[in-house]
């Protein structure tokens, strides 16, 4: 039988310790002599130097010196399983799981895969030190240098090359892309998928958190800069710039992009929030509150482009384009297509319709009705319900379409009503007598 020719032993070893083998077996074809069962050197293909013991099949100087005691395994590469006395396990490739002694049911294949593994079991890993410095059970690793420095993390499942590759204790987690999830740190229940999702290279090492725990991400370079914790992304480049914010829920291509420290916004739509750096936020539908950096906090928008210039502070706004071009006020509430979409500087307006208070300034009015409001700027307090009531005049009050100023007469001081308001409502004049307090 020439060297070539493979022996398949599915007998076990006797209590004795040799080998029960049929006379087809010769020595050229498998060494039974010692425990040291490496190949010799040969030009002939490495397939060749295979060898076949006891239910396992290996190869290579080094590998798999206690095949006896073994079961099911197979090795392949130099220093491949030296010390191993497992059972249903695979490593193929130079060092890879070269420490391992009785942990079973894992796979390792690439240069010091699982190298630094001993009794930790249920561990997959593929690529050039994927998990080289796992010893923790359940962890599943595919790429170079894919949980790279893992020790005692445990159940974490990374795809990618580079992925995770900075945890050493961090369990539960889910990673998959390139470079991925470098700012998870210790962290746990982190779920990253996307290329440089998570990387977190913005801030150096020591300024980083410790442990960063239950962020979920998906996206390329989704929350690529954070080091926070409880956060959740869904989209290209959603949340990218966060560094230390919190308690964030972004959906949407450059959600919340540019903000660093913002916490508990909500921003779902294209460039929802895109500029706000606030906290308290909340933004739904494209471009809200995206035209223009704000450290305003306590926002609500909805609709498309809504608060799209706003920099101020507890703002309300819901319709297309409602307070579009608002760029100084506060506690401002509007509702409807274009709803003060014309006002740049103003405080206290309540606007419920389209096109109402089509100002440029403006405090304190309230409007209600379609194209509603004060007809010129700088005006304030004035009360116009109805379609198309407007005011002309500051601390006017409008019903419908008729504007009429409201007019006090006073009346002698020894008389019962002291005072009467006149109003004029679509033609029809009424007086309201006002009574002392």
């Amino acid at each position: 039988m020439s060297t070539s020719e493979l022996v398949y032993l599915d007998t076990p070893v006797s209590e004795s310790g040799s080998l029960a083998v049929s006379a087809a077996t010769t020595e050229s074809a498998i060494d039974v002599a010692s425990e040291t069962t490496g190949p010799t050197d040969t030009a002939s293909a490495p397939w060749e130097s295979l060898r076949y013991l006891n239910t396992n099949v290996f190869g290579g100087e080094q590998t798999l010196q206690k095949a006896r005691v073994c079961h099911y395994v197979t090795a392949y590469g130099y220093g491949c399983l030296p010390q191993a006395t497992t059972r249903e396990a695979c490593a193929w490739g130079a060092l890879a799981g070269s420490r391992v002694t009785t942990a079973e049911a894992f796979t390792a294949a690439g240069f010091e895969a699982l190298s630094q593994v001993t009794d930790a079991s249920r561990n997959t890993a593929f690529g050039h030190q994927a998990a080289a410095f796992t010893d923790a059970p359940s962890n599943t690793a595919l790429g170079a240098g894919a949980l790279l420095k893992n020790t005692t993390g445990r159940q974490n499942t990374v795809i990618g090359d580079l992925a995770l590759a900075q945890s050493q204790t961090g369990s539960g987690n889910t990673v998959t892309g390139y470079f991925a999830g470098h700012g998870v740190g210790t962290g746990e229940r982190c779920t990253l998928t996307g290329h440089r999702c998570m990387e977190s290279t913005a801030l150096e090492p020591a300024d980083r958190p410790a442990e960063v725990t239950d962020v979920a991400a998906y996206g390329a370079e989704c929350l690529k800069d954070n080091v926070a914790s409880a956060n959740t992304a869904y989209g290209t480049r959603a949340g990218v710039g966060n560094q230390t914010g919190t308690e964030l829920v972004l959906v949407g291509y450059e959600a919340l992009a540019e903000a660093l420290t913002a916490q508990a916004c909500t921003a779902v739509g294209h460039q929802a929030l895109k500029t706000a750096w606030g906290s308290n936020n909340t933004g739904v539908g494209a471009r809200v509150m995206a035209g223009a950096p704000s450290l305003g906090d306590d926002n609500s928008g909805f609709g498309c482009e809504a608060l799209f210039k706003n920099v101020g502070h507890r703002q309300t706004a819901a319709g297309y384009r409602c307070l579009y071009s608002l760029e100084q006020g506060l506690e401002n509430t509007a509702m409807g297509h274009q709803a003060g979409a014309a006002l740049q500087s103003g405080s206290g307006n309540v606007l419920l319709g389209a096109d109402t208070a089509a100002v440029s300034s403006g405090s304190y009015h309230v409007a209600v009705g379609h194209r509603a409001g004060p007809t010129k700027p700088d005006l304030e307090a004035t009360v116009c319900l109805g379609a198309g009531a407007q005011a002309t005049e500051s601390h006017q009050v409008v019903l419908g379409s008729v504007v009429h100023p409201v007019q006090v007469d006073d009346a002698p001081s020894d008389s019962v009503p002291s005072a009467t308001l006149r109003l004029t409502v679509n033609g029809q004049r009424y007086r309201i007598a006002l009574l002392p307090d």
